[in-house]
Parts: C-alpha cells; sequence; structure tokens
C-alpha cells in the first residue's frame, strides 16, 4: 500500500503495543520492570534502525513524537 500511513507504539509494565493507523496489530506479554529501565536510559532511542539486522529504514518519516507515558487506545485512535 502506497501513501502514508500512522504508526504508533507504546510500551509500559502492561506490554508493549504496536498500531497501525488507530488500530492495535500487535501486542507483547507484560514487561515488567524493563519498561521502567528501558524508558529511563538517556540517549537510548534510535528511529529507523533495526538492531537485528543492524540497517537503516530507507523512508520517511514525519511529524515524530514521544511522550512520558503510554497514551491508551482513545489517545491513539484520535490521532
Amino acid at each position: 500500500d502506497e501513501g502514508w500511513g500512522h504508526l504508533a507504539v507504546t510500551v509500559a509494565k502492561a506490554g508493549m503495543i504496536i498500531y497501525w493507523n488507530g488500530e492495535r496489530v500487535a501486542h507483547s506479554e507484560p514487561l515488567g520492570d524493563w519498561s521502567q529501565r528501558v524508558l529511563h536510559v538517556p540517549n537510548k532511542i534510535r528511529v529507523g534502525w533495526d538492531t537485528t539486522t543492524r540497517s537503516e529504514y530507507h523512508g520517511l518519516i514525519d511529524e515524530l513524537a514521544l511522550w512520558a507515558r503510554a497514551l491508551d487506545d482513545g489517545e491513539v485512535r484520535s490521532m
């Protein structure tokens, strides 16, 4: 599918949730304390980098935003 889409990812103790155009498309098991360790390590967020294959994303990213908390389903849908 060509064109723009809206990708959102939330990370919290309850797990990671991936949304595509406002709809949940994947989720993980509860993360527990892991989420707090990841979210509080400075300079560790990399956008467009796959650490498994060590490859870069070659496309456009527009309107990147980060929140200090995980948004709920309704907040993601309203974007």
